[in-house]
């Protein structure tokens, strides 16, 4: 018997421009209560055990799956779920569904943040962009999900002292191992 492909489940493309424009257009640095005010502003719950974590519309069994990391009250990266979780390796998951998803996001930054790019950069199965003022967005689409990370301009110069350095080539030092 023939397995359909499941229901590939995801925010539209104007709800999640929404979501990265609440971060990325924000005043850096965001304080970790700023941070969880954005997250709850943005419709996501927080987990009443870990302050830092958040639940999204497509979080199950009542698991965060969206959060932030701070430090010193300041915070560095998000990691927001746009998506409804799949295992990576789920074939069920209906793949070209997730790549069209995946380009219309990628239009509906490049559009919303026209003028504001200073680098666009596209990786296997990712597209990152910097802004003006540093703010670093990723896409990523691993085949069943979109992952969506955001960088403070403080991470962000810190990860472009390291390419500058040539320490972000880590296939190149997982080789040498």
């Amino acid at each position: 018997m023939t397995q359909r492909p499941a229901r590939f489940e995801a925010y539209p493309a104007e709800r999640f421009i929404e979501i990265v424009k609440a971060w990325v257009d924000h005043h850096w640095p965001i304080s970790a209560e700023e941070g969880r005010r954005l997250f709850e502003d943005l419709g996501y719950a927080v987990d009443s055990e870990e302050p830092e974590m958040f639940l999204s519309e497509f979080a199950s069994n009542g698991e965060a799956d969206s959060y932030f990391t701070a430090r010193n009250g300041t915070v560095g990266s998000v990691d927001i779920s746009v998506t409804k979780y799949y295992n990576a390796d789920d074939a069920t998951v209906d793949a070209k569904a997730v790549a069209e998803r995946y380009a219309q996001y990628c239009e509906a930054v490049d559009r919303a943040f026209r003028g504001t790019i200073v680098r666009r950069r596209e990786k296997p199965r990712a597209t990152e962009w910097i802004m003006r003022h540093g703010v670093l967005l990723w896409i990523g689409n691993p085949g069943s999900i979109i992952t969506l990370y955001i960088d403070s301009p403080r991470m962000t110069r810190l990860l472009l002292e390291e390419e500058a350095m040539g320490l972000t080539d880590y296939d190149d030092i997982l080789e040498d191992d």
